[in-house]
């Protein structure tokens, strides 16, 4: 039997982070621009692609960035894309 796993954790491939359990029933979420990983330049308008530890992956825009440091984004979670852990076994 050989067991073959592959885990794609997508948390290297996020822009900025979001709690998606934050989303309200608008679609929309806010973080923090401190949470933006290094050399992303933020700007209202722009799409970029949230993602949070788990994986899980969604574009979202900026829809308001404020003085304080926080980031509204308006998520599209019908582009929602769990985090990639595949186990596949073969006999």
């Amino acid at each position: 039997m050989v067991l073959v796993e592959t885990l794609e954790r997508g948390c290297s491939m996020r822009e900025i982070w979001v709690d998606f359990n934050s989303v309200d029933a608008h679609g929309l979420a806010t973080t923090l621009a401190a949470f933006a990983e290094d050399g992303v330049m933020l700007s209202i308008g722009q799409q970029v692609l949230a993602g949070d530890d788990d994986g899980h992956l969604c574009e979202a825009s900026i829809v308001d960035m404020g003085s304080d440091g926080s980031v509204t984004l308006a998520v599209d979670l019908g582009k929602f894309r769990q985090s990639q852990r595949h186990v596949r076994v073969a006999v």
